[in-house]
């Protein structure tokens, strides 16, 4: 084991509370032992024997991890803006375009 799975090993060890503060201090920990967000959601789960998507909302709205997560990025809304124009599937959520999909056929491959 390297010393950084040592370390996420030992912090996920600890009791935590199920209060926001403890939680969101548990997550916290774990990042600074080097835990990524996905390490930190499901450890959060086994944990808190919760579902994984409520894991990983508590991983993407804590304050250790919101600037990843909680930072619009007006690059790719205006990409995705463009993209919508020719897609054959197009995903909006609370008015933002949120997934594209282009349906591939034989005669668009590129040679």
């Amino acid at each position: 084991m390297t010393n950084k799975e040592t370390e996420i090993e030992r912090v996920s060890k600890r009791k935590v509370l199920n209060e926001i503060d403890d939680i969101n201090e548990f997550i916290s920990e774990l990042r600074k032992a080097g835990a990524n967000p996905i390490d930190t959601f499901k450890i959060l789960a086994d944990k808190l024997t919760i579902n994984a998507g409520l894991a990983f909302d508590m991983t993407r709205n804590s304050p250790a991890w919101s600037h990843i997560f909680n930072v619009d990025n007006p690059f790719t809304q205006d990409f995705l803006d463009l993209a919508r124009e020719n897609a054959d599937e197009v995903e909006i959520k609370d008015g933002k375009i949120v997934g594209i999909t282009y349906k591939l056929d034989d005669d668009s491959k590129i040679d």
